[in-house]
């Protein structure tokens, strides 16, 4: 096993993990802080910090290879359960980037005589 593939893999881990604490930060910052509406920030945090849990997963699931599925490791938990677990519990990832397209859209659409 080559150790410097393992600590890419967890180094991609930690910066996944440490990116979601930044979104969810943010989007409750702009709640409590700007009072100003924050749907397309905690849709942003909502689907990265899924992904990011199903991503890392599969990365422990590569790193531990086929001891990864015994039912002796506690990584195989996480690899079986927990995405599915994350993904029905916080809506689907298709809802949240329908949220986020909507909400890009809307903010891009073209006004006044500069666009025309």
């Amino acid at each position: 096993m080559n150790i410097s593939w393992v600590k890419g893999l967890i180094a991609e881990m930690a910066s996944q993990v440490e990116a979601a604490r930044l979104l969810v930060r943010r989007a409750s910052w702009r709640w409590n802080d700007q009072d100003r509406p924050f749907t397309r920030e905690i849709a942003i945090a909502k689907y990265f910090a899924g992904e990011a849990v199903v991503r890392a997963a599969g990365m422990a699931m590569e790193i531990h290879g086929g001891m990864g599925y015994s039912l002796e490791m506690p990584v195989e938990r996480f690899y079986i359960a927990t995405p599915n677990s994350i993904r029905s519990g916080r809506g689907t990832a298709n809802i949240m980037r329908l949220l986020i397209a909507d909400d890009a859209w809307a903010s891009k659409k073209p006004t006044g005589p500069e666009f025309i």
